[in-house]
């Protein structure tokens, strides 16, 4: 009779205990799909702003090139024009070119700081993850 006692005993704390497992598996399983579909919809976002910017830099590429072959025409009408008219037009040309300088510093600045905003990014990142990663480790000391 005693044995029974305690096969009954041992039955019913082991099917508490397979319950109790099952809620908390089920709880970790409910925030781990919770924790990838974030992940999920961050990396839609990433990839469609990558995208994004990608074509945002062929046609900044696109306008250049044609923007560079309109100057070379000009340069080309320019310098016909200087064989012809002389000192009047080669003062122009300077100026032109004077003025296409400018607009070159322009475009280089821009990408410049096109270049810095994202290196920028990355370190703020990196800093980020070493004041969580600092953190995390105090609270588990």
């Amino acid at each position: 009779m005693e044995t029974v006692l305690k096969a009954d005993i041992f039955f019913f704390v082991t099917t508490l205990m397979v319950l109790v497992l099952s809620v908390v598996f089920v709880v970790a399983l409910i925030y781990l799909i919770r924790i990838l579909r974030n992940i999920f919809y961050i990396s839609k976002i990433v990839r469609k702003e990558s995208d994004e910017t990608a074509k945002d830099f062929s046609e900044l590429r696109h306008s250049l090139r044609e923007e560079a072959s309109k100057l070379k025409e000009d340069v080309d009408v320019l310098s016909d024009r200087t064989r012809e008219e002389g000192e009047e037009v080669l003062i122009s040309f300077n100026s032109a070119h004077k003025a296409v300088k400018k607009e070159a510093g322009k475009i280089w600045s821009l990408f410049t700081f096109l270049l810095s905003f994202f290196t920028i990014k990355k370190v703020v990142k990196k800093i980020k993850s070493k004041k969580k990663k600092k953190i995390h480790g105090k609270k588990n000391k």
